[in-house]
C-alpha cells in the first residue's frame, strides 16, 4: 500500500491525476493540498472536495495550501485552459467564497508525522506550499520518504515563456528550494511528459468503462482541454496530461525508462530567464556531494506503459465509497444537472 499526499492547483490535468489516484488499487491517498496556480487557492479547494465527494470519499482529508508566490506577486490564473472554476465544462453549485477562511496547513505535518517514513509526495501544480513546509518545519518533512513533482522544462523551450513551464514560472523561487532542499526528489519535466497524451479515441474507451459518478467527468473535462489544445495549436492532434506521469511515478510504474541525477537549479532574479530550469547535462558534469544534491530528472517516457495504465485504472471504479450515487443520477451529459445538489461537505 502506498501513502500518498497530493499537491494541486486543481484544474483539469489535476483532476485527471486525482481521479486516477481514487481509481488505483493499493494506493492511501491521505490528504490533498489545494493552493493556487491554474485557479485560485479557493477555486483550488473547493474543486477538491467536490471530486471527492462525487467519489464517496469525503474521508480524505483536504488542506488549505497557498495563495500567491513565495516573493508575494499577485498569480496568473488560466481559465482560457481550464474554464473559469477550473473544472472546464463543469461549474460546482458552491462559490469558492465559501473556503477563504479555512486555515488548516498544519494537518499537513500530523499527517507525514502519522505516516513518517512511509508517505509520498507528489506535487502537480504551484510548489509555494510544499516549499513553506520545508521551511517552516524540515524536521517533520524529513519523515517523507520521496518526492515526486511535475514541472520543468530541461534543454527545451517552455510552455509559458521561451524559457519556462507553468509550475516552475509560476513560483520558481519555491521550484529552487526544492531543489537544493528536497531529498530523494524526482522531476518529471514538461518535455519528458509530452507523450503522456490521451486521444479522442483513447477517451471514448475510458468513458465507456465507467460506472461511477466521477469517473463520468474525465471525458467532458478531456474534451474542454482538447478544444484548447486544437485552438492553440492545431499541428498537436493530442491532449498531454502531463500530471498522470508523476503520479504513475510515484506508484513505481514503470512509466519513466531513463532518469538523470543532476544537480538542478532554477533561476529566479533575471525576468529574462525567471522561471528557467538548469542542470549540468555535460559529459562529466558536477559531482553532487553534501552541498549540492542531486534531483533525479526523468527523461524518457515509455508511451506503451502509460496508455496501459492509464486504460487498466481509469476503468476500475472507486474502492470504499462512502454511499452509492442516486438512482436517476445523470452527471455525464448533463452538468446543470449534475452540479445542481449542494451537499453536506459546504
Amino acid at each position: 500500500m502506498k501513502n500518498i499526499l497530493l499537491f494541486v492547483d486543481l484544474g483539469i490535468d489535476d483532476a485527471f491525476t486525482l481521479i486516477y489516484l481514487l481509481k488505483k488499487r493499493n494506493v492511501n491517498l491521505i490528504g490533498v493540498v489545494a493552493g493556487y496556480g491554474n485557479i485560485s487557492r479557493n477555486k483550488s479547494y473547493r474543486n477538491v472536495k467536490y471530486i471527492l465527494e462525487l467519489a464517496g470519499r469525503e474521508d480524505i482529508q483536504v488542506i488549505s495550501g497557498s495563495t500567491k508566490p513565495l516573493d508575494g506577486s499577485e498569480p496568473e490564473f488560466y481559465p482560457e485552459i481550464h474554464g473559469e472554476e477550473g473544472l472546464g465544462p463543469f461549474r460546482p453549485p458552491v462559490s469558492s467564497d465559501v473556503f477563504q477562511d479555512v486555515s488548516n496547513f498544519s494537518l499537513m505535518f500530523d499527517l507525514i508525522q502519522e505516516y513518517a517514513n512511509d508517505v509520498t509526495i507528489v506535487a502537480t501544480g504551484r510548489f509555494t506550499a510544499l516549499a513553506m513546509a520545508w521551511e517552516l518545519n524540515p524536521a517533520i518533512m524529513s519523515n517523507v520518504s520521496k518526492t515526486v513533482i511535475m514541472g520543468g522544462a530541461f534543454l527545451v523551450p517552455g510552455n509559458v515563456t521561451e524559457n519556462a513551464e507553468a509550475n516552475f514560472h509560476g513560483d520558481p523561487i519555491a521550484a529552487n528550494v526544492l531543489a537544493e532542499r528536497v531529498p530523494n526528489l524526482t522531476i518529471l519535466p514538461f518535455n519528458a511528459t509530452l507523450d503522456s497524451y490521451i486521444t479522442p479515441e483513447q477517451i471514448n474507451q475510458i468513458d465507456e468503462a465507467q460506472k461511477d459518478e466521477v469517473g463520468k467527468l474525465l471525458k467532458p473535462l478531456f474534451e474542454y482541454y482538447y478544444v484548447f489544445y486544437q485552438t492553440t495549436n492545431p499541428q498537436l492532434p493530442r491532449t498531454p496530461i502531463h500530471d498522470l506521469v508523476a503520479a504513475m511515478v510515484a506508484l513505481d510504474v514503470p512509466v519513466v525508462t531513463t532518469y538523470e541525477e543532476r544537480i538542478v537549479r532554477v533561476s529566479y532574479h533575471d525576468p529574462i530567464t525567471y522561471g528557467l530550469s538548469t542542470a549540468d547535462f555535460r559529459a562529466v558534469p558536477t559531482q553532487c556531494g553534501e552541498d549540492a544534491s542531486c534531483s533525479r530528472i526523468g527523461i524518457v517516457l515509455d508511451r506503451d506503459v502509460y496508455v496501459k495504465e492509464l486504460l487498466s485504472v481509469y476503468a476500475l471504479p472507486v474502492e470504499n465509497r462512502e454511499h452509492e450515487p442516486k438512482k436517476g443520477d445523470t452527471p455525464h451529459r448533463d452538468q446543470e444537472q449534475m452540479f445542481r445538489r449542494k451537499r453536506s461537505w459546504i
